[in-house]
């Protein structure tokens, strides 16, 4: 959709990291006001994220969400209170199948089934760095046959780029249609139902909060938030955001270390509004 022909934006959505927060994982202080002056200008704001409920909880507290949130790539809407809202989990076919073809690859598998999370390798790659996010180790799994039967999303985890990205093809030819296979960061293959990437997520979020499409503003920086970018009526790429990422946006600001969310804000979205609002 082309933003050229927006009156205002009525809602916004945000990937977070590398987009709402900066590379220490913060909200700075310049952001936070940004979402304030959102919220005395009469627009929403939520986010969408890899991320599952455990993973946001203290964003909605810092930020003091009201709205519907988007975890796991939009498979899992809940509300700021952890509720569960709308789910689309994985058939258990291809959650089986993306799941062999990960192990095949080297690579470490976690699952997460609402607010539980289980992983081959408790010890492997960035399991540290989610359990300080989460509070909680992952519970054990062995292989896909200790897989629960409904599982939201699959992550495929590894620092060995190049392997990470012959899964991601792999998944994509042998899986098809049925599931959304893509990077959240560089070591994370993210796979999801079909029918649960961020576009949709921003499509349910718009619909619980009866906002129309075209006055959403989406803003991220990896290629999963493009997904989301194609639904919104004003997309916005960060400055750290790749070359292609950037060219599927209507719109580019500053990185997330150079006050890049703040800045979309004030000059694509507040400018908007009528000048005594902002």
């Amino acid at each position: 959709m082309s933003g050229s022909d927006i009156r205002r934006i009525r809602l916004v959505v945000s990937d977070v990291d590398g987009t709402l927060l900066d590379s220490e994982k913060r909200v700075t202080d310049r952001a936070k006001d940004a979402v304030r002056k959102l919220r005395e200008a009469g627009i929403g704001f939520s986010i969408i994220s890899a991320r599952p409920p455990a993973g946001v909880r203290e964003l909605v507290a810092e930020l003091e969400l009201t709205e519907p949130i988007g975890c796991m790539n939009g498979a899992v809407i809940i509300s700021p209170r952890q509720e569960i809202l709308r789910e689309t989990p994985l058939e258990q076919s291809d959650t089986r199948k993306a799941g062999t073809i990960i192990l095949a690859f080297g690579l470490a598998l976690w699952a997460f089934v609402g607010c539980e999370w289980f992983a081959t390798d408790s010890s492997g790659p960035h399991v540290a760095a989610h359990v300080e996010l989460l509070g909680h180790p992952p519970l054990p799994l062995e292989n896909v046959d200790d897989l629960p039967p409904r599982v939201d999303k699959l992550v495929g985890v590894s620092d060995n780029y190049t392997a990470v990205d012959g899964c991601e093809l792999v998944v994509r030819n042998q899986c098809g249609v049925h599931v959304s296979a893509t990077r959240s960061q560089q070591h994370y293959l993210d796979v999801t139902n079909a029918h649960a990437d961020k576009g949709t997520g921003v499509e349910q979020l718009a619909e619980l909060m009866q906002v129309p499409l075209t006055e959403v503003a989406t803003i991220g920086d990896m290629p999963t938030d493009t997904f989301m970018f194609r639904k919104s009526g004003l997309s916005i790429a960060m400055g750290n955001a790749s070359a292609e990422v950037k060219s599927q946006a209507t719109a580019i600001t500053a990185t997330n270390d150079e006050e890049g969310f703040a800045v979309a804000m004030e000059k694509y979205v507040l400018s908007r509004m009528p000048s005594e609002k902002v």
